[in-house]
């Protein structure tokens, strides 16, 4: 349970993408799938800063 308090607030561990194969979705577009039990989550500390991601989607920044 401390480990849950410990991240609790950390940006790094913030969800901010989700992906289903090689597609990126961001949280917005991605709760509006009717299959979003499948996707699996991304967080920031998962992203690289060198890649610019794009929601497949909706076209949107993922950061």
């Amino acid at each position: 349970m401390s480990e849950i308090n410990a991240n609790q607030g950390d940006p790094q561990q913030e969800t901010v993408a989700y992906l289903m194969g090689s597609f990126w979705f961001c949280p917005p577009c991605a709760r509006e799938r009717d299959d979003i039990e499948t996707l699996m989550p991304a967080r920031r500390a998962d992203l690289m800063d060198v890649y610019a991601y794009l929601c497949d989607q909706g076209g949107k920044p993922i950061r």
